[in-house]
């Protein structure tokens, strides 16, 4: 059965050619675990559930990742005012979601990685980035540089970010350490040593 999906680089129907004959990877962005998720947060993952049937329907071997985002401003603020560690805060709220992921009966994913499992990883990301002047320092953190990377929204189609280059419209890559984030604490990229 041939499958066309719309790509949005194109915006237009095409017919669905995978890298391998017989096996489908693909990505869902996962939950940041600072509560409890509801419906409306449900609905991606009911949809990739969709997508993730009909590929094997259609014979193909799939490998769904999901990636757990438990560590941010949310995550950090939440274990703080709950006077826990970071893991346990966070830990809940992701049984939450597996439990909400049976209860909806979506397919399991083949992975399940945890933002904290990926710090070393990010920090050689963050670095190699800075050497290229895509980032830079800030007094809060590490910004991406969109106007450093011509590309930048163009699968979305975000041309008035294109259009209006500016600082607001960078992004945060790492965040320094504050006091009032407790026990939360990694060594920041070496390049920035705070």
């Amino acid at each position: 059965m041939a499958l066309t999906f719309f790509n949005t680089m194109t915006a237009k129907k095409e017919l669905f050619v995978p890298r391998s004959l017989t096996a489908v990877s693909f990505y869902a962005c996962g939950p940041t675990v600072y509560a409890a998720p509801h419906l409306g947060n449900l609905r991606t993952f009911v949809t990739s559930d969709l997508l993730h049937r009909i590929l094997r329907r259609s014979g193909y071997t799939v490998r769904l990742v999901i990636n757990i985002t438990d560590v941010d401003d949310k995550t950090i603020a939440g274990a703080q005012a709950a006077n826990m560690s970071l893991g346990d805060f966070t830990g809940q709220y992701e049984q939450n979601f597996l439990a909400d992921l049976a209860a909806l009966n979506i397919l399991r994913p083949a992975a399940l990685p945890k933002a904290t499992d990926f710090v070393g990883q990010m920090i050689v990301l963050i670095e190699n980035l800075l050497k290229k002047g895509l980032a830079y320092p800030a007094a809060d953190g590490i910004y991406f540089k969109i106007a450093a990377f011509p590309d930048y929204g163009r699968l979305a189609k975000l041309t008035e970010i294109k259009n209006n280059q500016t600082e607001r419209a960078d992004f945060a890559l790492w965040k320094f350490y504050k006091p009032s984030d407790g026990s939360t604490v990694w060594a920041p990229p070496a390049r920035l040593a705070h």
